[in-house]
């Protein structure tokens, strides 16, 4: 399965490859789906031998049929490739980067559970500080 971050800007999403998701180990990169309600919180960050490249990224998105599937089917692994997403008149495409990471520490969970995990409490911690 793959899971792949979506981008618009397809200079911004080879930037960001190239400077943080090229550099994380693949043992060291951990997904996370903190589910709250009718959302997920998808949450993604790695570890690099450059201090620089250490950065997490997340997006709040709603429970969908191709979550479920994902999270049924996932069998402990998944591929991290970025996507491009381009609108051409009706059709809206989505363009794979070839590069790939392979991601093993995949962790579903509720929001209750997120103080024993570290990517997830401060990611979520943070976030929600921040808006109130």
């Amino acid at each position: 399965m793959n899971v792949f971050p979506i981008f618009t800007d397809k200079k911004k999403a080879n930037q960001i490859w190239e400077r943080v998701i090229k550099w994380w180990e693949d043992p060291s990169i951990k997904i996370r789906f903190v589910e709250v309600n009718d959302d997920y919180w998808f949450v993604m960050g790695g570890n690099s031998p450059f201090p620089e490249s250490n950065k997490s990224f997340f997006k709040v998105l709603k429970k969908s049929e191709h979550y479920e599937r994902f999270k049924r089917g996932h069998e402990g692994q998944a591929y991290l490739r970025m996507g491009i997403y381009r609108e051409k008149n009706e059709s809206f495409p989505i363009d794979l980067f070839k590069k790939k990471k392979v991601v093993t520490d995949i962790k579903f969970l509720q929001e209750s559970q997120v103080k024993d995990d570290e990517l997830a409490w401060n990611c979520l911690y943070y976030n929600k500080s921040k808006k109130e």
